[in-house]
This record gives structure tokens, sequence and C-alpha cells, in this order.
């Protein structure tokens, strides 16, 4: 009969008998440390560049693919439609299901920084997996489809075309300027001191008019299809630039008179926008010489605005205008 302790050598998967409990005690603390320090430095890399936290839930930016937690993203598309970091115009952001997957097998590993997944736990088994991971636009509006379909799919859904352009869903197709998503639509709206009451005291003596209500509920129609009201942009939303402005626009007599038209483009032509965030600023305020670069004639609000450029703070990554980095 064989004897049951003969063997080829020692089994590698137990103990050994020599080792001491002391030694295996010091392996396991070595195993964890290196475990800590691994899941430490990867918490940098699946970080959300908005609130700098863990991530929860990676939704990835299209087309510039940077990633930030969905909730973050939302909140900042709400009264934006570019990236938060590189501000490259944004069509739609999408979950990122391979990053999920990281984030998901080092929640486990971190429990100091484990964030609350209660949202996400109360979806588990109740169908709405799929709805939370579906697509997120800014301002919750979906961009136009221009592509075209090929010849083949173009025959087969010929005799769709009808039922098609009924969908209420889809009526945003035939808008081409939807994209864009500017708060203000192509209004140009005054700046901060063509009201009075701007904290430089200055005021501006031709004034860009105020927009009617009438052109503003045709801007929402035209420009949004309803889906949202047009609005005054606000500290950081981007505006339309002046000659691409709704007055400028043919088809617009309705809206505008030739005297009109006269009065906004004059006024246009006594400010400039800031070349970060698109702000209207007055050509002649007292702060000029701080705003309008002589050599290429660039503009920024960081002087304008009472606080600086929004843009110039949102992105450390930006100089400001005078060479000064944003603190």
């Amino acid at each position: 009969m064989a004897d049951g302790n003969i063997s080829g050598g020692p089994n590698p998967s137990k103990r050994s008998r020599d080792a001491s409990p002391e030694e295996d005690d010091h392996a396991y603390e070595g195993v964890g440390e290196e475990s800590q320090v691994s899941t430490f430095s990867i918490d940098d890399e699946i970080s959300c560049g908005i609130c700098l936290g863990v991530l929860e839930s990676p939704y990835t930016v299209i087309p510039c693919l940077h990633t930030f937690d969905k909730n973050c993203l939302i909140g900042w598309w709400q009264r934006n439609d570019t990236c938060p970091l590189c501000k490259t115009r944004a069509t739609a952001g999408r979950h990122s299901f391979q990053l999920q997957a990281i984030v998901n097998h080092y929640d486990s590993k971190r429990p100091p920084h484990k964030r609350a997944r209660a949202d996400e736990a109360a979806g588990v088994g109740q169908g709405q997996g799929r709805e939370e991971k579906a697509e997120i636009y800014p301002f919750g509006v979906a961009p136009p489809v221009n592509q075209l379909p090929d010849q083949n799919e173009e025959d087969e859904d010929e005799g769709d075309m009808d039922d098609f352009a009924e969908d209420e869903d889809e009526e945003d197709i035939d808008d081409g300027d939807l994209f864009q998503l500017l708060v203000g639509g192509r209004i140009v709206f005054p700046c901060g001191a063509c009201r009075p009451g701007h904290h430089s005291g200055y005021t501006c003596p031709a004034p860009i008019p105020e927009p009617t209500d009438a052109i503003k509920d045709s801007e929402t129609q035209d420009y949004l299809n309803g889906r949202r009201l047009i609005a005054e942009p606000q500290r950081g939303d981007r505006r339309i630039p002046f000659e691409e402005g709704l007055h400028n626009l043919p088809g617009m007599d309705h809206l505008f008179t030739d005297e009109l038209k006269r009065e906004i483009n004059r006024a246009c032509e006594q400010h400039i926008a800031c070349t970060r965030c698109s702000s209207y600023i007055p050509l002649d305020w007292p702060g000029r010489a701080q705003s309008i670069c002589k050599g290429c004639g660039s503009a920024t609000c960081e002087a304008f605005d009472q606080v600086g450029c929004p843009w110039g703070v949102v992105n450390r990554f930006l100089t400001s205008f005078n060479g000064k980095t944003p603190t």
C-alpha cells in the first residue's frame, strides 16, 4: 500500500508547518497595506471632476469623452451645454459600463470612501436599471438627428415617413439650430451694464434693447420647439454672437422693425464678447484697458464681472487674460 505521507513535495497551497503564526500575521498585513495603497491611488482615476468625489454613476460626455458623475453632469447641464472640463459643446452623456464595473469592483475595497448607493440599490430588480442608465442631454433635450439614411433603408422606411413626421418625440429633428441649446436662444440680451446698477457704476449710453415677450415666445417655439422657455442668460451662460443674433436672420420682419434692427446693431457695435464665456462687455466702460487686448483685440470679462470670468474660475487649467492664474 502506498504511504499517505509520501508525495512529490510540499503542497504550495498550504502553510508550512515551520511557519509561525506571527509570520502569517505580518504577511497578511503586507497584503492589506498594498491593497489599500492601490485602492487609494485608483481613487484619483475614478473621481468626478465636478464634485471631486469617487464616481457613483460614471457618464461620459460625447464627443470629448471626459467622464463625470451622472448627478453632477445633470446639474451642470441645467444651465450649460458644454463639457465641464474642456468646454467642448456636448451632444449627449452616455453611461460608461466599463468604468462602472471598475467602480463597483473597488467599492468594496475602500470602506472609508464608500458612497451611499441607496438610490441605485432601490432600482435593482424593479425594472429601473435601463431607465437609470439611459443617455442624458444638455438642458434635457436630445440633439437633432442629422444623418441621412442609406438608400436601402430609405426604400424600406418610405411607407413610415408620415408616421415618423407626426411623432412628437422626434419633432426636434426639423430644428437645425437646436444643437446649440443656448439658454437665451439666438436673442441678443442686454449686458450687465445696459441697465442701471452695475457694480462698476457704469451704465451703457447705448443699451441693448430689451427683447419683447413676443420675441421670446417666438424663439421658444422656433429654437426649442417649446421644450422649455427661453430665458435671459445668467452669469456663466453662453450668449449668441452679435452677428448671429435673431434680429439679423432672414424672415424676422414680423418681430423686428427696421428701426429696431438698426437700434440693436448700433448697441452691439458698442459691445464686445468675452473670449471665454461669451458674455457681453461695453467697449467704453472705465475698465476697457483691463478687458481688451491692444495687440489682438481679444476680450475678457475678468474685470467687468464682479468676481471674475466664470469660465476662468470653473476651469483652473485656463489662465486669466492678464496672465494671472485665478485663485
